[in-house]
């Protein structure tokens, strides 16, 4: 039933869409216990009993383009997970996700308890861009001695995925879910379905079922618009500041010329400055 939505070449609905990567999750927890149990590499039943802490997605975080959109995991154990999609390399992403793993690692730790008792804590990391030069696309971070590499412990985990290092063909079972994170296209959508993944053609299903709910339209379109639109501002910022820059050095050079006694009008054609601007620097006046 599901083939007989009419779908666009290219989906506006997709799983690397932080927002709908949540909500994907967030409402067929049997798709999340199965992603976690592949990356984790144990049975999928250690998984049974877990709950997400954060399952809503309401309007105020994903219109703001600055929001995290993870998604917040406990287990019966009480071991915390964090699980989130990232599309834009800010730059600090290897300080933000340390800051962030960290804080939830000592959340509700209360002081004067046994450190002991600190919880295990699991931030997964699906990226869609490169975050280290060299390395296949999972890298697994914890705490060892560098003089031994024995680990100091393993309640402080954090697992990067960075999905433009995937092979091109998938073979294992974490490489189609990473790939499927990776799906903007019908086409690619429909190739993740023939490779007989029973969980992860579930996962493709819901995708297309969203893509014909107009609510997740909506969010999906309003993420989108937020990404343009903090695009927009950066690189006018970027042109705002390269621009003010100009200025600053043709104003030193036309400083210059000026204690050189070369005539206005060369230093006009050499800065592109105004003769009202060079006039004015001459005077000692701000321009």
């Amino acid at each position: 039933m599901l083939y007989n939505i009419v779908m666009e070449e290219k989906l506006l609905v997709t799983p690397r869409i932080d927002a709908i990567f949540k909500a994907l999750f967030a409402r067929n927890i049997d798709l999340l216990q199965d992603f976690l149990s592949v990356v984790m590499e144990v049975d999928s039943s250690f998984f049974a009993d877990i709950k997400v802490l954060n399952p809503e997605l309401l309007p105020e975080s994903y219109q703001d383009k600055f929001a995290r959109l993870d998604l917040l995991v406990e287990t019966v154990t009480g071991e915390k997970i964090n699980v989130e999609m990232q599309n834009h390399d800010e730059h600090n992403y290897k300080e933000r996700s340390v800051f962030n793993c960290s804080k939830l690692f000592t959340e509700g730790f209360k002081a004067g308890k046994d450190y002991k008792a600190l919880l295990k804590t699991i931030c997964i990391n699906v990226l869609q861009f490169n975050l280290f030069e060299s390395g296949g696309y999972k890298s697994t971070v914890f705490p060892i001695i560098k003089e031994t590499g024995e680990a100091v412990t393993d309640k402080w985990q954090i697992h990067y995925f960075e999905t433009k290092k995937l092979p091109e063909v998938t073979v294992t079972r974490l490489e189609r879910w990473l790939r499927f994170f990776t799906i903007d296209t019908k086409e690619e959508l429909l190739m993740v379905k023939s490779q007989g993944d029973t969980v992860i053609n579930k996962a493709a299903d819901v995708t297309i079922a969203m893509n014909a709910d107009e609510r997740m339209r909506e969010v999906a379109r309003i993420r989108l618009d937020s990404w343009l639109n903090e695009s927009i501002a950066k690189h006018k910022l970027i042109a705002e500041t390269e621009e003010r820059a100009s200025k600053q050095r043709s104003y030193a050079i036309a400083k210059n010329l000026l204690s050189l006694n070369i005539p206005l009008s060369y230093i006009s054609q050499a800065t592109e400055l105004s003769l009202t601007d060079i006039q004015k620097l001459q005077q000692g006046l701000s321009i």
